[in-house]
């Protein structure tokens, strides 16, 4: 009966010495955290990165028609004011005084076009403003104008 008293004894240190590793480990390691909270940073970017560049592109859109219905309104009408002989400008950059000095340029980085006179297209009362848009090219569905469809 000893002897089985002392193989009970030894089995149930060689558990307990078996457990113990797995027993003294509370948490988690710099190195799992690490990756965790990396998997997390990964998911957020793929679901909220799309959501914040198509809101810049909105916000992008709105500045560039707010400005191209400022020049054909407000500013061509102070440098007609301003010029009473002469019914268009000779570039966008003779409007600038008129627009407080700032520049004339979209919020991608190019100029705006003005169309005034023999060059305004259909549609065009007095003169007109348009942005290339993001692509940048004229006459394209993603131009932002003052005047007729492309009047967002």
């Amino acid at each position: 009966m000893s002897e089985q008293n002392n193989t009970i004894e030894l089995n149930e240190q060689s558990a307990a010495q078996a457990v113990s590793p797995l027993a003294r480990q509370q948490g988690m390691t710099l190195i799992e955290i690490l990756i965790v909270v990396g998997l997390i940073a990964l998911v957020m970017g793929l679901v909220i990165g799309p959501r914040l560049f198509s809101s810049q592109d909105s916000s992008q859109r709105g500045i560039a028609k707010i400005a191209v219905d400022d020049i054909a309104g407000q500013t061509y009408l102070a440098w007609r004011a301003a010029n009473p002989g002469k019914q268009c400008p000779g570039s966008i950059n003779d409007l600038a005084p008129y627009r407080g000095g700032s520049n004339a340029k979209d919020p991608w980085g190019a100029d705006f076009a003005i169309y005034c006179g023999p060059t305004a297209p259909s549609g065009c009362k007095g003169m007109c403003a348009a942005s290339n848009g993001p692509d940048g090219k004229p006459n394209t569905e993603d131009d932002i104008k003052s005047w007729g469809e492309g009047a967002q």
